[in-house]
């Protein structure tokens, strides 16, 4: 609950509200999007991305859905 209120900059009882489906979207786009800014960067923010499997992972399954698409 606490990363919702920090990404979202609301209270708890706010963050009880929220779709959890949306909000893990959400999640995932971000996440995605800092992915996507970190490897544009070229050498240190590829090395940062490795640091991160997460980052890594939302980029591959990106990849493989849009090879299948």
């Amino acid at each position: 609950m606490s990363a919702i209120c920090e990404a979202f900059q609301c209270t708890p009882a706010e963050a009880m509200k929220q779709d959890p489906a949306l909000v893990g979207a959400i999640f995932d786009v971000r996440n995605y999007r800092q992915a996507i800014d970190l490897h544009n960067q070229g050498g240190e923010g590829q090395k940062e991305l490795v640091k991160h499997k997460g980052l890594v992972e939302i980029v591959l399954e990106v990849k493989r859905a849009q090879e299948a698409g």
